[in-house]
């Protein structure tokens, strides 16, 4: 007995025939004190018994309960099998009971009941169970009144009201108890409104990050045998929102099913959804059916932003862990505007097009896991983007891993992106696959494909809210320029002004060829026509290195800087890029070249510094005028050489046309030995051709250095030099004789003269720091007092 407690006694006398109960008088007092029993704390019991004439009674038995109060009063009739009691708790407190810890606040029963308990359809009975304070792990739940009365074998329930955080419950109906195998029911609980915020928090069940509001209402009730009574449930939400993510403007759900859960039925009806302010869904429906086992969603009909979205699937439930139940759902979009969706992200978004797809949900309720097919292009400008996929996991509330993919002509991007949703906004940061440059060039700039190789990364991260950039930052270890030229260690930071819907980059970073280059880029997206414009400054960049690629044979020797400014437009049904820029080098020279080394006495060409400036069209390079070298010290074979035209690359319209002060045996003995090379327009050039046909025509005499042009037309791969010329010294030019004297007064005294104006600007501190101009004006002086020497 050591489950039992307390002090116990008894006190009993009786007296009569045994076997006659009616002639047998008895009366019993149980009394006990600090009494208790399997840790339950009884206190004081005083239980007063008398059995007489064949009836049995219990007058005003007591006892004190944890923190509250019972009482009973009772009566047997043996001889005709009635019955009478009423029953009394006061004040009862459950979490002193071992198990019911959990439980807290105080509890009532008030029962009376009178009848024949041989017959349930002969007792009438009548309860009245209330809780006050009521609650459960620390959670206040409120109040509880059910009353309950029995008569005829059936049991009422009616007003029975719980009152619960944020609203109250109320339940009524029967029990019919006359079919003891098999009692049937039909009972309704309903409630006018909950609000799920307040009920939540009392609950601990509120998520701060994104917390639940609205409210509920509808009923729900049960009728039939207990062993096959139908279940049903009509509930309405109204202005449910979860923080500032998703909102309902309401939905009611109708549900039907029987005890065993064999067969359940269910319909949701849904208006006015929202969800993070970038899809609007005016209405949707689901239809299901099945089992614990399988539930079959036989339709899904939705608008959202416009579209129309139909579906079906199934869910696999279970029971042990209703999150780890299987979901598998396919759906179909139609007719979905993306400028509109995608305007919840961006205020100017570039893309556009109506968006059909197929849509899907796989994997566990806790982590499942969404598929999006587009079964029709869309557009971005004048691109059109096909086979854009995207997949989502779930590895947490309010977190979503995605990897997206597409296709825009030959480029094909691939990213993951992670998106966290936080009460102020949707957070998000996107790393892409390898993306090949020259397809992504294509897409925009036709005319620039193929000249740009390589691939590069991108790290992206942004938000939704309007006055956050998005901030990119793309990298690539190299990349190739008209297969010419190597860029590497590419580093380049850029924002995407959401709310200007414009790119910016001032940082840009990369190597070339041993130097630094720098860039910075603009692109403006405006409704019509994107914009942009982009400056390249690169210095200390090792001319032998760069240009090494587009030599044959030898190598430049020096370093050279430049800048370069891009523009471009692009709409959808045309782009549009020019590009212009300058360079200049140091002292350098061109070496290593058999030719040279054979007919030079250098054996090389010397340059002591090269400007000049070009000009690209979006289909060939061009050499603007002014563009020239100044040579070196006792440089051999010239003093200076000017070059425009167009430079025939990436193109085939070569046509440069060049001019400069050469020595004239040393040129035609580089051109003779040039002759394999060039196709002659003017001619075949036998040796001396040059010299002799310079020599009678302008009548050199001490020096060779004289004025040469030409011009190298066609293209690289079968150039032709044209029109060589040698300029005649400016006294054949002028007339001298005739300045000289008067034709109709022939004076001996008369006088000629011939004023100047040389146009020679305000010199510079050092040649190296001479403009093309100023390098112009220098020649011409050297021309005009170098006549004829």
């Amino acid at each position: 007995m050591k489950q039992v407690k307390g002090t116990y006694s008894l006190t009993a006398d009786a007296s009569g025939n045994f076997y006659d109960t009616k002639t047998i008088t008895a009366g019993a007092l149980l009394t006990a004190h600090n009494a208790g029993y399997t840790g339950i704390n009884i206190g004081n019991a005083e239980v007063p018994v008398t059995f007489r004439n064949n009836i049995l009674t219990v007058s005003n038995a007591r006892a004190t309960l944890p923190n509250g109060s019972a009482s009973l009063n009772a009566s047997a009739n043996l001889n005709d099998s009635t019955f009478r009691a009423d029953a009394n708790v006061q004040n009862l407190e459950l979490k002193s009971i071992p198990g019911l810890q959990d439980i807290t606040g105080r509890y009532s029963l008030r029962a009376d009941a009178s009848g024949k308990f041989t017959d349930i359809n002969a007792i009438t009975a009548n309860a009245s169970i209330s809780a006050r304070n009521a609650g459960f792990q620390g959670m206040r739940l409120g109040d509880a009144d059910i009353p309950v009365s029995l008569r005829g074998g059936v049991l009422n329930i009616s007003g029975a009201n719980a009152s619960l955080p944020g609203g109250n419950v109320s339940a009524k109906g029967t029990v019919n108890l006359r079919n003891t195998n098999n009692p049937a029911l039909d009972i309704t609980a309903s409630t006018q409104g909950i609000n799920i915020a307040q009920l939540l928090t009392a609950l601990k069940l509120q998520d701060k990050s994104m917390p639940l509001s609205g409210r509920v209402r509808g009923s729900a009730g049960i009728k039939g045998g207990l062993n096959t009574a139908a279940l049903t449930a009509n509930i309405t939400a109204e202005n449910i929102k979860a923080g500032d993510i998703a909102s309902v403007g309401s939905a009611t759900l109708r549900a039907g099913t029987n005890m065993k859960l064999s067969n359940v039925n269910a319909k949701l009806s849904a208006k006015n959804i929202k969800a993070a302010e970038f899809a609007d869904m005016p209405s949707l429906t689901v239809e299901a059916d099945g089992n614990m086992k399988r539930v079959n969603i036989r339709n899904i009909d939705a608008e959202i932003n416009g579209a129309s979205v139909k579906g079906a699937g199934n869910i696999s439930p279970n029971m042990n862990n209703i999150m780890a139940s299987a979901v598998n759902i396919d759906t179909t979009v139609r007719h979905l505007d993306l400028k509109a969706l995608l305007k919840k992200f961006m205020q100017k978004a570039p893309v556009e097009g109506v968006i059909d797809a197929r849509a899907g949900v796989t994997g566990t309720l806790a982590q499942p896991t969404a598929h999006l097919q587009l079964t029709r292009p869309v557009f971005y400008q004048k691109s059109e983007i096909h086979d854009i996929a995207l997949s989502v996991k779930s590895p947490a509330a309010n977190h979503f891993v995605m990897t997206a993919k597409a296709r825009i002509n030959n480029f094909k991007p691939e990213s993951d992106i992670d998106i966290q949703i936080k009460p102020d906004g949707i957070y998000y940061t996107l790393d892409t696959k390898p993306l090949d440059i020259d397809s992504a060039v294509e897409t925009q700039m036709p005319d620039m494909a193929g000249m740009v190789k390589g691939s590069i990364v991108a790290h992206v991260h942004g938000s939704t809210k309007p006055s956050d950039p998005i901030v990119i930052n793309a990298r690539s270890n190299e990349i190739t320029i008209m297969d010419k030229i190597t860029v590497s260690n590419i580093n380049l930071p850029v924002k995407y002004l959401t709310d200007k819907n414009r790119i910016q980059m001032t940082t840009g970073r990369a190597t070339l060829s041993g130097g630094v280059v720098r860039a910075g880029f603009e692109v403006d997206m405006k409704d019509t026509a994107t914009e942009w414009r982009s400056d390249v400054k690169a210095s200390n960049v090792d001319f032998g290195k760069l240009t090494k690629p587009f030599m044959p044979e030898g190598e430049l020797v020096g370093n050279v800087s430049g800048q370069v400014t891009m523009k471009g437009t692009s709409t959808k049904y045309i782009a549009l890029s020019f590009a212009d820029g300058k360079f200049s080098t140091g002292p350098g020279c061109i070496q290593k070249v058999k030719m040279l080394e054979s007919i030079t006495p250098t054996g090389k060409i010397t340059f002591e510094k090269i400007n000049g400036s070009f000009f690209w069209d979006g289909k060939d390079l061009f050499l603007n005028p002014g563009t020239g070298a100044r040579a070196g010290f006792d440089e051999p074979l010239y003093r200076y050489f000017m070059i425009n035209g167009a430079t025939g690359l990436p193109g085939k319209g070569l046509k440069l046309m060049c001019d400069g002060r050469f020595d004239l045996k040393l040129l035609d003995q580089l051109l003779g030995a040039m002759k394999g090379v060039f196709q002659y327009m003017t001619g075949s050039l036998a040796k001396n051709v040059l010299r002799d046909a310079a020599s009678r025509v302008m009548g050199v005499k001490r020096r060779d250095f004289q004025n040469v042009s030409f011009t190298i037309a066609n293209s690289w791969d079968a150039p032709q030099l044209r029109d060589i010329k040698v300029t005649k010294p400016i006294e054949d030019f002028l007339p001298i004789d005739i300045l000289n004297k008067d034709e109709e007064k022939q004076k001996e005294t008369a006088q000629f003269k011939m004023r100047f104006k040389l146009p020679v600007g305000e010199g510079a501190p050092s040649a190296e720091d001479e403009s093309p101009g100023d390098q112009f004006k220098q020649q011409l002086i050297d021309n005009l007092f170098n006549i004829g020497l």
